[in-house]
C-alpha cells in the first residue's frame, strides 16, 4: 500500500536489494516429510508419485508463481507526514488457468492414462501466461486529514515498464482425445498464442541474462493507489505505541505491459486427427513448436506488438497494537480473475494473519494464511538488524504433510537517519526539550499544555508573599511581633506601621480570592519588606505564586 510510506519512522530508508518467491497450486503438493528428510533431492519417475501428491477432485486446476528480485530502492520522508520513495525491481510471474482434471491426469502421468483413451474432453477457456519485465517507480504518500487522533493517509506510485520476454497461449476453444499415449487428436481448436522474440530464442544454449536482457524491449505503466486510517492518541505515542490501529484499502499492478511479438505466431484454428507425438522428441525449441502449429492449423499472424494485463489486485491491511512492543496484522490479496481474457497474468489469493513482537531493529513474527487454493500455511518471519528474512508457509512442514504453496524471502534495508528526536507525544517538541514529554503541549510552554507551567519554570519563581498562605488558615490573628524574621503568620493584615522602608503599592496585589474577608480596606500602610519574610517563608502552592510577581 503506498499511503503507508507517510508517517515512517525513518528519515531515509534505503533497501538495498533482496529476493522473493512464491508458488501456490491446487493440483500437487510437496511432501513436507520429503523436505525433512531430503528425498526430494532424489526424485525420479520411480518415486515421484509418493513425493509430489496430488489432489482428485473432478474441479479444474490453476497455478501461480512470482520471483522477484529487489533492485536498491530509497524512501526520503519530507516530513512526519509526507514522503518520497524512488523503486527499481524485476519481476517475472506465471499462471496456469482452469487445466481441466482430465488434462491434468495426462500430464501427471505421462499421457499413460488408459482409462481415459478414446474419450474426448472439452477444455474451452484453458491458458498459459508469463512474463518477465523491470520496473522503475517513483511514489508519494502524505496525510491528507487530520481530526485529534484520527488521520487520512493517501499514496500514488506510478512505475515504468520495460519488458524483457512474455508468452501467452490460451484455448478459446477446445476438444481434444487421445487414441493411446503416441496419439493425438484435436477435434475443434481455435487458439491464440503470442510470444516475444526473447522467448522464440529459447533452445538449449539459452541464457537468461544474456538473451533476455540483451533484447529491445517495449514500454508499460502501472499504477498502484492506496489509503490508509490511523488512530493515534496521546496515551499510545506515550506508551511507545506508533498508533493503536491502522487499516489500508489499495489497488495494485494496474496497467499493461507490451511486448515485440514474433512473426510466427498468431491465432490457430482447425482439427488435427492422428496426429504422432513422437515427431515432436525432434525438437527441443520454441522455434520448433512454432513451425509444427504453423503446419498443422490454419494460421493467421498477429501484430508487431502484444500486451499482457498485469495482475491487478485488492489489498486490505488491518494492523493493531494489543501492547507496545506486541501487534497482530491481518492483511488480504484478492486477485481479481477474468475468466475469458487471453492476455491476462494473475495473481495469487490470500489470507494472512501475523502476530507478531517487535523491537527498535528485531522483530519476530508467525504468519499464517490461507490461499485460493484452500491451503493452510504457517510461516516464520524475522528481523534482525538491516537483514529481512522468513517464509509465509515453510514452517508448515512441522504441522502437515502435504504443501501446495511456498514461498521466501529476504532483503538488507538500511535506515539511514531517525526523526531528529524522540517525540514520544508527538507535539514537536523534541523529548529532552520537553517538560511534558507524556503530555502535547505547546512549543511556547516548553510542550506544555497551555493551562498547565513546566515544573523547571514553577521552580525558578521566587517565594510568594506569606498572604497566600490564607486558605490553608482559616484563622488568622494578628501578631504584635515586628520582627521581619519571625516565621510567616497566617492573618492577611498587615503589621502596623513600623517598617516604613516597604511602599504601600505592594500590599495592592491579592493574589488569590481571600476565604474571609476580614481584611481592613486597602489603605497605603507601610509593611515589612517582603523580601526577608519571603526568605524564610515555605514554599506556597504554585497557582498563587503568580501574584506578587506582578
Amino acid at each position: 500500500n503506498p499511503a503507508l510510506l507517510a508517517g515512517s519512522p525513518y528519515r531515509f530508508d534505503l533497501h538495498l536489494g533482496g529476493l522473493s518467491g512464491q508458488i501456490q497450486n491446487n493440483y500437487v503438493g510437496l511432501r513436507s516429510s520429503a523436505i525433512l528428510n531430503g528425498n526430494w533431492r532424489t526424485i525420479s519417475d520411480s518415486n515421484y508419485t509418493d513425493i509430489l501428491p496430488r489432489v482428485l477432485n473432478g474441479e479444474s486446476k490453476s497455478l501461480t508463481f512470482q520471483t522477484e528480485v529487489q533492485l536498491p530502492s530509497l524512501l526520503v520522508s519530507l516530513n512526519p507526514r509526507h514522503a518520497v520513495a524512488l523503486t527499481s525491481r524485476w519481476r517475472t510471474l506465471g499462471s496456469l488457468n482452469r487445466l481441466g482434471e482430465p488434462a491434468a491426469r495426462f500430464a501427471y502421468e505421462g499421457l499413460e492414462v488408459p482409462d481415459q483413451f478414446g474419450t474426448t474432453y472439452n477444455n474451452d477457456g484453458f491458458g498459459l501466461a508469463a512474463a518477465s519485465f523491470l520496473e522503475v517507480g517513483l511514489a508519494y504518500a502524505g496525510q491528507v486529514y487530520q481530526n485529534g487522533p484520527h488521520q487520512l493517509q493517501a499514496g500514488l506510485h506510478l512505475r515504468w515498464l520495460r519488458s524483457l520476454a512474455g508468452s501467452y497461449f490460451y484455448a478459446r476453444r477446445l476438444a481434444y482425445s487421445f487414441d493411446d499415449a503416441e496419439t493425438l487428436n484435436i477435434e475443434e481448436g481455435e487458439i491464440e498464442y503470442a510470444h516475444s522474440a526473447a522467448i522464440g530464442a529459447i533452445d538449449p544454449n539459452f541464457q537468461p541474462t544474456r538473451d533476455l536482457i540483451g533484447q529491445e524491449g517495449c514500454s508499460g505503466l502501472g499504477v498502484d493507489l492506496g489509503a490508509s486510517y490511523t488512530y493515534a492518541t496521546a496515551d499510545d505515542t506515550a506508551s511507545g505505541r506508533p498508533y493503536r490501529l491502522r487499516m489500508g484499502l489499495s489497488l495494485l499492478d494496474m496497467g499493461r505491459v507490451s511486448f515485440n511479438q514474433s512473426a510466427s505466431t498468431g491465432t490457430f484454428s482447425g482439427s488435427v486427427t492422428g496426429y504422432n507425438l513422437n515427431t515432436l522428441n525432434g525438437g527441443n525449441s520454441v522455434a520448433f513448436f512454432d513451425s509444427t502449429l504453423q503446419a498443422e492449423f490454419s494460421y493467421t499472424p498477429g501484430a508487431n506488438t502484444f500486451g499482457m494485463a498485469l495482475p491487478t489486485t485488492l489489498s486490505i491491511q488491518g494492523d493493531l497494537y494489543l501492547r507496545p512492543r506486541l501487534a497482530v496484522n491481518l492483511s488480504s490479496a484478492l486477485a481479481f480473475q477474468r475468466i475469458d481474457c487471453a492476455d491476462c497474468l494473475r495473481a495469487a489469493t490470500y489470507v494472512t494473519l501475523t502476530p507478531r513482537i517487535e523491537g527498535r531493529r528485531r522483530s519476530l513474527g508467525i504468519p499464517l494464511s490461507v490461499t485460493g487454493s484452500n491451503s493452510f500455511g504457517m510461516g516464520v518471519m524475522a528481523q534482525l538488524g538491516p537483514v529481512v528474512v522468513g517464509s509465509g508457509n515453510l514452517a508448515s512442514a512441522l504441522v502437515t504433510d502435504n504443501l501446495k504453496a511456498l514461498d521466501a524471502f529476504v532483503a538488507v534495508r538500511v535506515p539511514l537517519g531517525y526523526p531528529t528526536q524522540k517525540d514520544r507525544d508527538r507535539d514537536g517538541v523534541p523529548d529532552k526539550e520537553d517538560a511534558c514529554p507524556r503530555e502535547p503541549g505547546l512549543a511556547s510552554n516548553q510542550g506544555c499544555p497551555e493551562e498547565e507551567e513546566p515544573a523547571e519554570v514553577v521552580a525558578a519563581l521566587p517565594e510568594p508573599d506569606p498572604q497566600a498562605e490564607v486558605p490553608t488558615q482559616p484563622e488568622p490573628e494578628p501578631e504584635p511581633e515586628t520582627q521581619p524574621e519571625t516565621p510567616p503568620q497566617p492573618q492577611p493584615e498587615p503589621q502596623p506601621a513600623a517598617q516604613p522602608e516597604a511602599p504601600a503599592p505592594q500590599v495592592q496585589p491579592e493574589p488569590a480570592p481571600q476565604p474571609e474577608p476580614q481584611i481592613p480596606a486597602p489603605a497605603p500602610q507601610p509593611q515589612p519588606e517582603p523580601e526577608p519574610q519571603v526568605a524564610s517563608t515555605p514554599a506556597t502552592p504554585p497557582q498563587v505564586a503568580q501574584g506578587p510577581q506582578e
